[in-house]
């Protein structure tokens, strides 16, 4: 399971990504039409990005907005749809290197080598071990 990053953060530098998300958010937005709103409202809508995406990296939510500029470039995207994508390249991610993981185990299981000892000698033997142990020649 993923930490928070705000966990790893102390407050100044939680402030600092906040208000990177704030801009990040804002020139996102400004590739699509934006109505002109009041400053109070363009506020709220703000801390409704910082409060949905601090606890992702800077990377996680650039490639996020990338991805979304790339793959849906007519709708114009919201906090939800990036976090959304952000989590999504985590599955894929940890799927991937699951998947890497499981190749590599897989290699370094060796192949079982064929026995050189026929099954008729094996019988044999365990016929010879059932009469030294209980003294019947019955397999």
């Amino acid at each position: 399971m993923y930490e928070l990053l705000t966990q790893k953060l102390d407050p100044q530098q939680i402030e600092k990504h906040r208000m990177w998300i704030a801009l990040k958010a804002e020139a996102l937005l400004n590739n699509y039409f934006v109505a002109p709103v009041r400053d109070e409202i363009k506020y709220e809508m703000m801390l409704g990005w910082m409060k949905t995406l601090e606890n992702y990296s800077k990377n996680e939510i650039e490639a996020a907005c990338w991805e979304h500029l790339i793959e849906e470039p007519r709708r114009k995207p919201h906090e939800g749809i990036i976090r959304e994508r952000v989590i999504n390249a985590r599955r894929r991610y940890m799927k991937t290197n699951t998947l890497k993981h499981l190749v590599e185990l897989d290699k370094d299981v060796k192949e079982p080598v064929e026995n050189s000892v026929d099954m008729e000698e094996r019988r044999k033997t365990a016929a010879k071990i059932m009469q030294e142990v209980f003294g019947s020649k019955k397999i």
